[in-house]
């Protein structure tokens, strides 16, 4: 019997793919087969062969990795959410604003790894989460970053043993 898929587009907390850049203010040309949003101040080079997204389930972009086989339960995915804060927040308090949300996602939630890193000459905090859901495990990576009234949550999702 196949198992049910699953395509999970953001546990509302976090994954960076080194290629993100804020502020899309550059005067450069375009890259082929990079994702902008100057609205939002995004740019995203997703993996080859990844269907992106736009605006999906409060994400400003996501993308779904192909279906491995037929008895793949969940799709792989990256997200990139936008929020606009009612108020100056610092990274810190955030990624504590996100994170409270993403334990309550699903059952068994459990903090892995987390620290700081600088992305786009930004601090930010980066998290890897496990929890379940119903259908599967879950593994996330991500990240949270602040500029000026915006946070910015980049999301991947996997199933543990497919977590690289």
């Amino acid at each position: 019997m196949l198992r049910r898929r699953l395509a999970l587009f953001s546990a509302p907390a976090l994954v960076l793919l080194p290629l993100v850049v804020l502020g899309c203010g550059s005067k450069a040309p375009p890259e082929p087969g990079r994702y902008y949003d100057e609205g939002r101040g995004i740019s995203i080079q997703f993996p080859p062969g990844w269907e992106v997204i736009e605006e999906e389930d409060g994400d400003a972009v996501s993308a779904l990795a192909p279906f491995e086989s037929d008895e793949d339960v969940l799709q792989e995915s990256i997200s990139v959410s936008v929020e606009d804060l009612d108020d100056a927040m610092t990274v810190d308090e955030f990624s504590n604003q996100v994170n409270a949300v993403a334990a309550a996602e699903g059952t068994d939630y459990k903090v892995e790894l987390s620290g700081s890193a600088t992305i786009a000459d930004l601090p930010a905090n980066w998290i890897i989460f496990s929890y379940k859901k119903p259908e599967c495990a879950i593994m996330t990576l991500g990240y949270c970053l602040v500029k000026g009234k915006r946070g910015y949550v980049i999301t991947c999702n996997s199933e543990p043993q497919n977590y690289a």
